[in-house]
């Protein structure tokens, strides 16, 4: 297997470890009018993602690569950002969620 697709799996793996903390962050965090709907929809995410992470490490240790465990080399491999911890309004969580997702279809269609 080429050292690019594990590359390209780690990275997606580290988008999907630093997306899963982040999501965490927005559930805690948000405020606002839509606060009960997000609240519930976040949760749905990160366990979602955390389906997601382990599918991929699971691929990744299947093909002969080696998956990325470490929050250190997570957040140096990310696109996706970490958040402060401080509220965030219903709008700027939406705002956040459409940015992440436009990394999880780049990698995905990358892959």
């Amino acid at each position: 297997m080429s050292k690019n697709l594990f590359d390209k799996l780690n990275e997606y793996l580290a988008n999907q470890q630093v997306m899963y903390m982040k999501l965490h962050n927005l559930h805690w965090y948000v405020k606002g009018r839509s606060f009960f709907t997000l609240h519930a929809k976040l949760e749905e995410l990160y366990d979602q993602t955390a389906q997601i992470m382990d599918d991929v490490a699971e691929r990744l240790l299947a093909l002969g690569g080696s998956p990325v465990a470490s929050l250190k080399k997570a957040l140096a491999l990310s696109s996706v950002k970490e958040l402060e911890d401080v509220p965030i309004s219903s709008d700027e969580t939406i705002k956040s969620l459409i940015s992440d997702v436009e990394y999880w279809i780049r990698d995905t269609k990358e892959i």
